[in-house]
């Protein structure tokens, strides 16, 4: 997507703080895994002068009336990106799943890959919980007062919890690697978008 601040002649002229009227604006919105390249009179602007393309940006919407909620959202978003450090776990995350990209195929990775990142995630959250009610200070919080614990109710539950997840969500984890391959949902590093997309 590639806009330029030309104004039609209905449309008040407002004079951006930011430039003056005779130069031209550009902002290319093409790659979502990039922050969008600002040129003011063809030059390309790097990162700081991100901030004033954006706000230049809000102005020529407001202007030429094509501000909305959506589009505002995105350039809110884009801000953030601009005024937030770069993270510093992205190029060790890079390199990690670049790894397991060249080590393993796509039906791994969606299948087998999903099941160990949901299990894990799963139980770490389930592990307070699991924890507190075992706990004698813990007791005095407990809905069922008259339903003591014990490891044996425990082990049914979680041989039940397994049955679930390698019974019955297995399969339909099984049916990702279908999806993204359906839909050409690629895997590689750069072709996923920012967070911001996915917001």
């Amino acid at each position: 997507m590639s806009r330029t601040n030309q104004r039609s002649g209905s449309a008040p002229r407002r004079r951006s703080p930011l430039l003056s009227t005779n130069q031209l604006v550009r902002y290319d919105c093409t790659s979502y895994g990039r922050l969008p390249q600002c040129q003011v009179d063809g030059t390309i602007r790097d990162k700081s002068s991100l901030l004033s393309c954006i706000h230049l940006t809000l102005t020529i919407m407001e202007v030429n009336g094509t501000a909305d909620i959506l589009s505002s959202a995105y350039l809110a978003v884009e801000y953030m990106d601009a005024v937030l450090p770069e993270n510093p776990l992205q190029p060790s995350m890079k390199h990690a799943w670049d790894y397991m990209m060249d080590n393993y195929t796509k039906f791994q990775i969606a299948t087998w890959g999903s099941l160990i990142v949901h299990e894990f995630i799963y139980f770490l959250f389930c592990l307070p919980g699991f924890l507190f009610q075992f706990l004698p200070f813990m007791q005095k919080y407990k809905i069922q007062q008259d339903k003591p614990e014990t490891w044996e109710k425990q082990w049914r539950c979680f041989k039940m919890l397994l049955f679930n997840h390698f019974c019955i969500q297995l399969p339909l984890i099984c049916g990702t690697y279908y999806f993204t391959e359906f839909f050409n949902i690629p895997y590689d590093w750069n072709s996923m978008p920012r967070w911001s997309v996915e917001v």
